[in-house]
């Protein structure tokens, strides 16, 4: 193999690693996870307060009505959340997990929404989720007793 054969496999070798080759694909993959974890950088307030949310939430000192607004919020965040990391391209070597961070953001916004739900309409129908009160004395007296007993 004479100077000629190994200019040209390296001017080959080198050509591929700049235009393609696997170190430019792993290189995409790498940029592709830094934009994500930039994302969740530049959300980081919001999503603790999120976070805070869900641990106050449902707190025997703290009453369903209280977390509304931080649930809320929580809702818009994660919804924002789902849109940033929708509006990314994945490389190809990223394409099986695009569809994952996806579902993962859009998961974690449905069980936001539905915290939120529930704080919203739990409060109205505690009253008739109460135990009736027991009858008075006097009203058993005047209901007639079952047939047979």
């Amino acid at each position: 193999m004479g100077a000629v054969d190994v200019c040209v496999g390296l001017g080959a070798l080198l050509a591929g690693s700049a235009c393609g080759g696997k170190y430019a694909r792993r290189n995409a993959v790498g940029v592709y996870s830094k934009k994500v974890n930039s994302i969740q950088r530049e959300m980081q307030r919001p999503l603790l307060n999120v976070t805070y949310t869900y641990r106050t939430y449902g707190n025997r000192n703290t009453p369903l009505t209280k977390s509304v607004p931080g649930l809320r919020a929580a809702v818009r965040t994660l919804a924002e959340l789902r849109r940033h990391v929708a509006a990314l391209e994945p490389p190809p070597d990223a394409l099986r997990l695009h569809p994952d961070l996806l579902l993962f953001a859009a998961r974690a916004e449905a069980f936001a929404r539905e915290l939120l739900a529930f704080a919203d309409n739990v409060p109205p129908l505690k009253p008739a989720t109460q135990p009736a009160a027991r009858p008075q004395s006097a009203s058993r007296a005047r209901v007639p007793a079952p047939p047979g007993a």
